[in-house]
């Protein structure tokens, strides 16, 4: 379903009326005179709004603009506290696309490829991170006091959480459109097990202000992730942030999980319930490798069940817990609910 967006005003009787549709005018970033480089600043300083699961201080920008040794230029580079490569490519408006001797996404194929090479952390800061900090935060490296290598190489360590360097690549598309080919092309390979992202950004015109529209196309939300699970009467009511009237709850996910409540980590083994002979290890919070092969969680519980949907959270165990992942994370909400309240005064 497409969003609507209809400006309206509201009086101070609380009437909603509705103003005349025509004043939203969509626009493009060649009519606004934007450039791609100026939408890269954007994402740049944005990322928590384009990357879906990843938050911002989930993570680091390390490239911008690298080249390769045949003159490709990538747009973004970043890496996750697993140490894995995220390519984040962009293009303007939908003629850009089309404009190119080579397809989008084939593009951001290739710049991953390029970057699967690298696998010690000395590679990563040479050949990305610092030149990005002397080219981008030099000024902040002289604030503290550090050289840029040293500031490079103690911000990079602090960021981590695993020593281990790009054992997977994951692709980021954004764009104002894609055409139906790209986002075909996409589907293939996240149905395969690339990680791939495809995120709309589309500017609309009200009066003078200018709105962003931004939208994950692909991979498309698991529709387990709409189910409200029925209530346990014996269970505690929750008391915490995740829950909100009505006794509904909003249970956090895998990056939740992961990187604030610790409760899985790479390396930690994993399985469907009923088949422990099936079992993976954990890569990140998206992903798991399983019989020579890195599968998204998804991916995998379908793989291993022949299921059409799987909910990992009900589904899938921790063989260092022997709970599922839905358990642990209940036992952690009810153990932070429990936790006294502040008052501000």
């Amino acid at each position: 379903m497409n969003a609507v967006v209809i400006p309206t005003t509201v009086n101070k009787n609380a009437e909603i009326k509705i103003m005349a549709l025509d004043v939203i005018e969509p626009v493009t970033f060649a009519s606004l005179e934007l450039r791609e480089s100026d939408i890269e600043e954007f994402v740049s300083n944005n990322l928590n709004a384009f990357l879906g699961e990843h938050g911002s201080e989930d993570i680091l920008i390390i490239g911008r603009q690298v080249m390769n040794k045949e003159n490709g230029r990538s747009d973004l580079v970043a890496i996750d506290p697993q140490g894995n490569i995220v390519v984040i490519e962009i293009k303007r408006d939908l003629k850009d696309c089309q404009a190119r001797a080579e397809a989008f996404e084939m593009q951001a194929i290739r710049y991953a490829a390029n970057y699967s090479l690298i696998n010690t952390q000395e590679d990563l800061l040479n050949k990305l991170y610092i030149p990005y900090v002397e080219r981008f935060e030099k000024e902040k490296a002289k604030n503290t006091g550090k050289t840029v290598p040293q500031f490079a190489y103690d911000k990079l360590n602090g960021f981590l959480k695993t020593r281990e360097i790009n054992r997977i690549q994951q692709i980021v598309l954004i764009a104002s459109e894609f055409d139906p080919q790209a986002l075909s092309a996409c589907a293939w390979l996240h149905k395969n097990g690339i990680d791939v992202t495809c995120v709309t950004i589309a500017p609309i015109k009200h009066l003078d202000q200018v709105f962003m529209v931004i939208e994950q196309i692909l991979p498309p939300p698991s529709i387990d992730e709409f189910f409200v699970p029925v209530a346990n009467p014996t269970s505690v009511r929750l008391r915490s942030d995740d829950s909100i009237d009505g006794g509904r709850i909003t249970l956090p996910t895998m990056p939740k999980l992961f990187n604030e409540w610790k409760l899985i980590k790479p390396g930690d083994t994993v399985y469907i319930r009923d088949r422990e002979d099936k079992s993976a290890t954990v890569e990140s919070p998206k992903r798991v490798y399983y019989n020579g092969e890195s599968w998204g969680f998804n991916d995998w519980a379908k793989e291993v069940t022949g299921w059409q949907a799987v909910n990992i959270y009900e589904w899938t165990i921790l063989k260092e817990a022997g709970k599922t992942l839905d358990q642990l994370r209940r036992e952690k909400m009810r153990e932070e609910a429990a936790k006294p309240k502040s008052l501000i005064c």
